[in-house]
């Protein structure tokens, strides 16, 4: 597992790249409502304890 770098963060968010993947950026979702289509995501649904979603590569 490597290390995170911090890029922000809230109360339900975090968004951050791993030091060795520095062509990735990950947001990480907690304790939201999420659903996921294939073009598109919304915040609706039953709550999740904790989704992750690859921004960019």
């Amino acid at each position: 597992m490597s290390p995170k770098i911090s890029l922000a963060h809230g109360p339900i968010f975090h968004l951050y790249m791993k030091t060795f993947e520095d062509d990735k950026i990950y947001l990480e979702l907690s304790n939201v409502q999420f659903e996921a289509g294939r073009d598109k995501y919304q915040m609706t649904g039953n709550a999740i304890e904790r989704v992750f979603i690859l921004v960019s590569s």
